[in-house]
This record gives structure tokens, sequence and C-alpha cells, in this order.
């Protein structure tokens, strides 16, 4: 009998009467799971059809009913929903979609962009384009959760037109239809448009470092779907970047990451030459931070941020045709999950003229510092065949042309992307991470730091830190106590 009630201590939980009869439309229009406890069988489903027969009955009056705890994220929003209605304040175009619905609909949207000519996908990005750009926001003005959706709705969108139209082209190439270079040219429109639009939104985002808020409520709407994350990745990863360089600008970001890097940072640095000195040779000489990374610590130039943000709104292009492989059943599926990023490598290089900081952003956001998988090694490779003896300078740079001759080991954007990717992974109620739990924010940057640093350096430690006062200030939480200094 204890084990079944540590599982529903630890896996579900329970929802009163007065609180299922409040919600009991959403909650069966979703067939959201509901369980009970019987005594002889243990915890076993009810169904959400029985919950008529249930709330007006006074002999069930003492019934207790329990959902699991990966979904009370959308038990939270139907509450929400519902006292909005109440109180008629409800002001959002968005409507609550299981991820089976969002499946069937992001399917449906993927056979429609299908159809679409060339120009009608460009004059839908160019439509976004333009009615993001009449929405006023300034110092002033400060993005609400309407223009949030606007964003979020633009985002999806047109990384699914960049992306089906990749596919489209490398199966042309494949066939023999067309070559990679009249691919690139027939794309260019959409490749040029939806750069711009990438820069309006960047431009939208980089005015306050508040916007995080807004689109952190917009979480709960996740399906666990690789749009949604995608979408999630690159606003956040803007705002970032935004945060990363106003922390540079205004708090005196450098000195203190200087001051501190011989005792608190440099000896993740000098562990990943150490775990990576079997395959790499890379100068160990790692005394400062200007000889850890290229440049040191220092600002991120705009046309830079356009394009590492192109980068991060297309960084799982390779995922859009299987949704659901990123967990197997029995954990993570890492030959796949391979799989897509060398996809969405070929598919950003190989149909599209998009420039090299793009294509190296997307194509290292999964490296690791050595311990993961991307297509360094294989440019390391050509360089070390070319040149016996040849040596790494730096452990990271900004230069996307230094990481393409090899002269620095990890890219900047990549790294920075890294970090979103991982937290933003963790942090999904829908999706199925160690046992489908989902994380608090102390949770999530726990594992961070021990499994991604303390542990195995995979994730940039100084990048790490910044990363945890950006999101202490984004959901307004002394998350401090994290950092590894």
């Amino acid at each position: 009998m204890s084990v079944e009630i540590e599982e529903l201590t630890n896996k579900f939980e329970e929802l009163s009467l007065t609180e299922v009869d409040d919600i009991k439309d959403y909650l069966i229009s979703h067939n959201i799971p509901l369980f009970r406890f019987d005594k002889e069988k243990g915890v076993v489903e009810f169904s959400t059809e029985q919950l008529s027969l249930i709330l007006d009955n006074p002999k069930y009056a003492n019934l207790k009913l329990y959902v699991p705890k990966n979904f009370r994220v959308f038990i939270k929003e139907f509450k929400t929903i519902k006292e909005n209605e109440k109180s008629n304040l409800l002001n959002s175009n968005y409507v609550f979609k299981t991820p089976k619905e969002c499946e069937e609909e992001l399917d449906k949207r993927i056979k429609e962009i299908g159809k679409m000519t060339y120009q009608d996908k460009l004059s839908i990005i160019e439509t976004y384009n333009k009615e993001l750009k009449e929405v006023k926001v300034d110092e002033k003005t400060k993005i609400n959760r309407n223009t949030a959706q606007q964003i979020v709705n633009a985002g999806n969108d047109v990384g699914l037109i960049a992306k089906v139209t990749m596919f489209e082209s490398m199966k042309k190439i494949k066939d023999n239809e067309i070559t990679q270079d009249q691919a690139k040219i027939e794309n260019q429109e959409i490749t040029e448009t939806t750069s711009s639009l990438v820069t309006t939104i960047v431009n939208m985002l980089s005015f306050n470092t508040e916007t995080q808020k807004v689109f952190t409520e917009l979480r709960n709407y996740s399906d666990g779907g690789v749009m949604a994350h995608s979408n999630r990745v690159f606003i956040s990863y803007v705002n970032f970047l935004t945060f990363y360089n106003n922390l540079i600008k205004r708090r005196h970001l450098v000195y203190n990451i200087r001051t501190v890097y011989e005792k608190v940072y440099r000896k993740f640095y000098d562990k990943v030459v150490e775990t990576i000195g079997g395959k790499y040779k890379i100068y160990d000489n790692l005394k400062t931070v200007e000889d850890c990374i290229d440049q040191g610590i220092k600002s991120v130039e705009e046309q830079e941020m356009y394009s590492y943000s192109v980068g991060a709104l297309l960084h799982d292009v390779g995922k859009v045709k299987d949704l659901d492989y990123f967990e197997g059943a029995d954990g993570r599926d890492y030959e796949r999950i391979k799989k897509h990023l060398f996809n969405s490598y070929k598919l950003v290089s190989q149909t599209s003229e998009y420039p090299l900081e793009v294509i190296l952003t997307v194509a290292l956001h999964h490296e690791y510092y050595g311990l993961g998988y991307g297509p360094y090694e294989k440019l390391h490779k050509m360089k070390i065949e070319k040149y016996q003896g040849f040596q790494i300078q730096r452990i990271m740079s900004y230069n996307a042309k230094a990481i393409d001759d090899c002269e620095a080991f990890s890219y900047f954007p990549a790294k920075m992307l890294e970090i979103i990717d991982v937290y933003d992974a963790l942090m999904d109620p829908a999706r199925k991470y160690r046992g489908g739990k989902t994380f608090t924010p102390e949770e999530a940057l726990n594992i961070m730091r021990e499994d991604f640093i303390e542990k195995q350096v995979k994730l940039d430690p100084i990048l790490y830190d910044v990363f945890v006062e950006f999101l202490s200030n984004s959901i307004e939480k002394d998350l401090m106590s994290f950092k590894l200094n």
C-alpha cells in the first residue's frame, strides 16, 4: 500500500472536486488524464466522461482525483482562463490545444505550406514583418501579451516556411533536379526576408530586458513539439543576448569576470583541455580570460546579433519531420538526436545563402566542449591533414572564420544557444526528461550546474553564470546562489 501512496505523492497532484467542477469542460474537451486511488487496485485511471456523474452526487463528495504532475501547468492555465472569463478580463487570442491537437495542426500547416507557391510563402513572411514593424515598442511602450503572441505566431509560421522550403530544395538536390548553388539562388528571397523578419523581432525585443517575463508566461502553452521549443529558444536567446550586452555596458561584467577568472572559472577550462587533449591539440596556457576566449568578454555587435538570432530560429530545422523522437521509451535516442543536428547543418548550408555565422550557430549547438556531436571534428581532421602539428589557439571565439579555420574550439553564439536549449528542455512540462518530471527553475539550474559543468564541462561556465543572472532578472526570483562563484 505504501508504494502506491508514494507513487501518488511523487507523480500526481490532487484536485479537489470543487476545482474539478470549475474546469471540467476543459478537462473533458482536452481529455486530460485523471486518476483515483482504489484500495485494492491502487492507482487507476478515471475517465473524464464520468465527471458529470459524480460532481453533483453527494455520494462522491469525498472522492479524490489526481492529475499527473507534468500536467499541472495545464491545470493552472485552465484555472487562469476560467478566472479571467469570470472577471471578463481575458484578452488573448491563444486557444489551448493538447499535444495531439498541436501535432495535427502542425502536420496540416506543413501540408498547406507544401502546396504554396514560392511567392505565396514569400508574401506571408513579408506580411508578418510589415505587421510587426507597425507595432510600437520602445523604452516607454513595452511588449504586452498580445504583441508577444504576434511574435510567437510569426516565429512559428516563418520558421516552418523556411524549413519546409529547405526540405523541398534538398529533395530536388538529391533527385538531381537542381544543384546546391541553384537552390541557394532560388531561395535567396526567402532567406533575405526571413533574416529581415528576425531583425525586426530582435529590434523589438532589444528595447528592454523585461520582455522575457511575458514570454515566460507563454511557456505554459507548450505542447512538447519541435516548433514550440524552437520558437521559445529563439525568443529566449534574443533576450539572453540583449541582457548579456546590457550587462557588459552597464554593470562592469568584463571587470567582474576578469577578477574571479583564476579562482572560479579557470579550472573548468583546464578540465576542457584535459578532456579533449587526446583528440585535439589545444593551447593550454589559460592564465587569463583573453587566453581562453579570443578577445575576452566583449559585447556582441548589432549585425552579429541578427545573424546569431537567425541561427537560433533555425537551430532545429532537421527536427520538423520527426516531432517526438527527442526522447524514446528508454530515454534519449542519441543516434536520432545526432541525425537531426547534421540534417539541420546540411539543410541550412546547402539550400540557402545564409552567412557562416548562421550556419555555425546551427551546426555547433550540441558540441558540448567535445562531449557532444557536430561537424567540428570533421573540420579539424581536414585541418590536421593539411597542417601536421596544428594547434588550436583558443577555447572559444566570436569569429565564425576562426571556428571554420579551427583557430578556436567553440563558437560563442552556439555556446549561448546550448544553455538556452538545455534549460528549455528541462523546463518544458510536455517533454519527457528524467521520467517526465517537471522541474522548477531551481531544479533545472542545479542539473545544469552539476551535470553539465561540475561533473563534465559541457556548457560554458562563464556564460552559465551570466544566464543565472539573466534568469533571476527574467522571472524576478533570486537564483544567484546557483552561480559557480
